[in-house]
């Protein structure tokens, strides 16, 4: 900025040189008249764009003077959470001398014994770090609209009424009660009705009014002390903007709308308050509002266009003003979203990690300040790597943002034990993904141990957590087979999400489909038809209703629960309602893609698949195959992009028109498909077997049919063998998911035994173990009770009695 006042200064000089030395003729005149003005108009924007950079720098300034340290009872929290740092130790200490007591022990009481008392210590643990987050969580909620309300305790111009100072020295004391009662409602009220009688001399009165109107909603918003706090602060709202529509007010209430999902209300009035600011610092921050929540709403063009504009603007005042990094930082956050949304994987991974170089940066400088930056972009990346099947390293961005987490926890945890446990929640659906089921189990189990706390403290801050989490555990309980207990987690989920969407049915009806659709998805897998139809039924009208106010945001959801209706309708042998709902959602779903191709082909590809198996069930080969084809060549477009994302769907799709081309005794195309396939998921198992050798099972399995059919019965015993060694060993590690596919391909190999290679007792024998692995899940998994029912035909086949060989042997068993 001062090269440029130095060469304007030269160039002025030179001016006036040039005039002093020559004669100059009415033509020359012109020339220098139009330097000099072009001269005074750089220095007039020179001069704006450091005011502005000021004015942004000021107001930075000014949101840090509020410190939540001089809160009246902080020191008294602090003197709680060190006994409870204490306690955390000294429990942390009896599990290490038990761990080293028993260490090596075999003996099964004593290990009974010992594995208790892990337990017990273990809930002791989560149930003190659940009491500490009780205590200081309070500060997190309030963080953002104490700094706004603070920006307007401190405004002084118009200078503040008696009433606001005295609401300030309280509230920066810590006593928001205090502050509230002093903007007594009546008051407040009654001088709003009589400011509407006045003439223009009392405008200053107007705009004290107002700014005391924004403090009460604020507070009103803060405190949430009974279930009609949204209208009452809404109401504040319009009387302040009412009164003095600035910049200050337009914002606050646009921020209030967006938080609270009013969204085509929050870009009015974020419009308005762009509108009333010259200051290009505020405009940046309004662009980036804007930008999210017109993702919010699937408007993407325009969020890009929000977030790219708020994003020029930051890195032009960062240019000379690194005070404005952190700023850009939480742009590229917000952008790498969007890219994210868009399956835009590279695209958001860049943005991710230049933001994340940023905060590291920053918090070399302050680390207090910007940890928690860190760890939101280490989390919202290894979101992104999980969707690109990358565990380990989503796995390892998770676990820092925990770490990062869980130190500022110790310090503060008021603020920072609700990232714990949203972290703890992102951990637990990794390790779901992963089939890590009892790690994720333990995460989600620890994290709903302290949402439970901190809703005892502010239920309506916490109950949407409570019930993600709950949701999310449901899935779990629901992967393992475990479906009393994911019953009763949707059940308290739902029951959460409903009370919610009482009071704010815009923000909360979603999560209520949401859930409905989960629960139906379960109680079809326990052939529950006629609950789960129910449930779908409830969603779709909430969806129907939802997509009718804004198509742009719910029509996605309105396809996905009919798509998913459709699937169970069609377990039901419902083929034409199955196939309206397909149809629906195909249409549905395909001008989504037209529009959006990136977002929304892939769900255009997993209706065909849906459509085609159905088709086959009505015996319509040709149907069938040609939406398998369509579905096909879509995934495999999108995997030529982006192939660890897609290809498992590639392979998905091919294995499952291999199983049309064989019930069309198509058998050379069947093969190809299924060695395709096949080759795919070796191909991923060698990267991630963890995630992928169920796959390569399943495919080997379906080739022996396949090969068992061509009477190719060399090759089919050596895919069998090979799917049973993968089996066995995921059973070792997780027999509660992987027995009765292990028990599938026993069947299978034993019915091999018995037509087409036979050995009676190689046949007996495995279907013998298909029996026994199949059997302590036949009452919750159907297929397995079909598996049973195959051992115990397969072993009348060879004139034998299964279940007396059984009760003869059970005691040596």
């Amino acid at each position: 900025m001062k090269g440029s006042l130095s060469r304007i200064e030269t160039d002025i000089k030179e001016i006036k040189q040039d005039s002093k030395e020559i004669k100059i003729d009415i033509k020359e005149t012109k020339e220098i008249t139009k330097k000099g003005i072009s001269i005074f108009s750089e220095v007039h924007k020179a001069i704006s764009e450091t005011n502005n950079e000021i004015s942004g720098i000021k107001y930075l300034l000014k949101k840090k003077e509020i410190n939540l340290n001089n809160y009246a009872d902080y020191k008294e929290l602090l003197l709680q959470i060190e006994k409870l740092d204490i306690d955390i130790q000294n429990k942390e200490n009896e599990k290490k001398n038990l761990i080293d007591i028993f260490k090596g022990e075999t003996d099964e009481k004593k290990l009974e014994y010992f594995n208790k008392n892990i337990v017990r210590i273990n809930q002791e643990l989560v149930n003190i770090n659940s009491e500490k987050q009780s205590i200081l969580n309070k500060s997190n909620e309030f963080k953002k609209i104490i700094e706004i309300t603070w920006l307007n305790l401190i405004e002084q111009s118009p200078p503040n009424s008696n009433r606001l100072m005295t609401a300030k020295e309280l509230f920066q004391k810590g006593d928001l009660k205090g502050a509230d009662e002093i903007l007594d409602e009546s008051t407040l009220k009654d001088e709003y009705v009589l400011l509407q009688k006045t003439s223009e001399y009392v405008i200053k009165k107007k705009e004290i009014l107002a700014r005391e109107f924004i403090i009460k909603a604020n507070l009103i918003f803060v405190q949430k002390l009974n279930e009609n706090w949204f209208e009452i602060s809404e109401s504040f709202y319009i009387k302040a903007n009412h009164l003095n529509e600035n910049y200050e007010n337009c914002f606050v209430y646009a921020y209030f709308l967006q938080k609270n999902e009013r969204f085509i209300d929050a870009i009015l009035w974020y419009e308005k308050a762009q509108v009333l600011t010259k200051n290009v610092y505020k405009e940046a921050e309004i662009l980036n509002n804007l930008g999210v929540i017109h993702h919010d709403i699937n408007e993407v063009a325009k969020a890009e266009y929000y977030f790219e504009e708020a994003l020029k603007i930051r890195r032009k005042l960062a240019y000379d003003s690194q005070g404005l990094l952190p700023e850009i930082g939480m742009t590229l956050n917000n952008i790498g979203n969007l890219q994210r949304s868009q399956n835009e994987f590279v695209n958001s991974q860049s943005s991710y990690e230049e933001a994340l170089a940023i905060y590291r940066n920053l918090a070399r400088v302050d680390l207090q300040m910007y940890l928690p930056d860190v760890a939101m972009t280490l989390n919202n990346l290894a979101v992104l790597l999980s969707d690109q099947n990358n565990f380990e390293r989503a796995s390892s961005s998770y676990q820092e943002a925990l770490a990062i987490y869980k130190e500022l926890a110790s310090a503060n945890p008021q603020i920072h034990l609700p990232d714990v446990a949203m972290t703890l929640n992102n951990i637990g659906n990794l390790q779901r993904s992963q089939n890590k089921f009892i790690e994720a189990l333990s995460s989600y189990e620890e994290a709903l141990i302290t949402y439970r706390e901190l809703t005892k403290l502010k239920s309506q801050t916490y109950l949407p957590e409570l019930a993600t989490t709950l949701n999310n555990l449901a899935v779990l309980q629901s992967d393992q087979n475990d479906f009393e207990r994911a019953s009763s987690s949707y059940q308290e989920a739902l029951n959460i999400r409903r009370e919610l969407a009482k009071v704010n049915p815009q923000t909360y009806l979603p999560d209520v489909a949401t859930t409905l659709t989960n629960l139906a998805i379960l109680q079809r897998g326990q052939n529950d038809f006629e609950n789960a139809a129910a449930s779908y039924r409830e969603a779709l009208e909430i969806r129907r209703k939802l997509a009718r106010e804004n198509p742009q945001t719910y029509l996605p959801e309105l396809a996905t629960t009919l798509n998913n209706f459709a699937v169970l309708q069609s377990d039901q042998n419902d083929f034409e309602r199955a196939l309206f709902n397909y149809q629906e959602a195909l249409i549905i779903r395909r001008e989504l893609a037209r529009v959006n191709p990136q977002a929304y082909l892939l769900d255009v590809a997993t209706t065909l698949t849906n459509l085609a198996v159905l088709q086959r069930a009505q015996n319509d080969f040709e149907n069938a195959s040609s939406s398998y084809q369509e579905a096909l060549d879509i995934r495999k477009d999108l995997a030529w992009e982006n192939p660890q994302t897609y290809l498992p769907y590639v392979a998905t799709t091919l294995n499952n028109l291999a199983v049309l081309q064989r019930a069309q005794n198509d058998f050379e195309k069947a093969f190809l498909s299924y060695q395709e396939a096949l080759a795919i998921y070796r191909e991923l198992a060698r990267v991630n077997p963890q995630a992928y050798l169920p796959d390569v099972a399943m495919t080997l399995n379906n080739l022996a049919v396949l090969q068992s059919d061509q009477n190719d019965f060399e090759k089919a015993l050596l895919s069998y063998q090979e799917a049973l060694d993968i089996y066995r060993e995921l059973v070792r590690v997780n027999p509660d998911v992987y027995q009765v596919y292990l028990a599938e391909t026993l069947i299978n190999l034993a019915i091999f035994h018995l037509y087409n290679v036979k050995y009676k007792d190689k046949s007996l024998g495995l279907a013998f173990h298909a029996f026994m692995n199949a059997f302590p899940y036949h009452q919750q998994v159907p297929k397995a009770l079909h598996f049973c029912q195959q051992a115990i035909q397969i072993w009348q086949a060879w004139d034998e009695d299964l279940m007396k060989y059984i009760e003869e042997n059970q005691e040596g068993e």
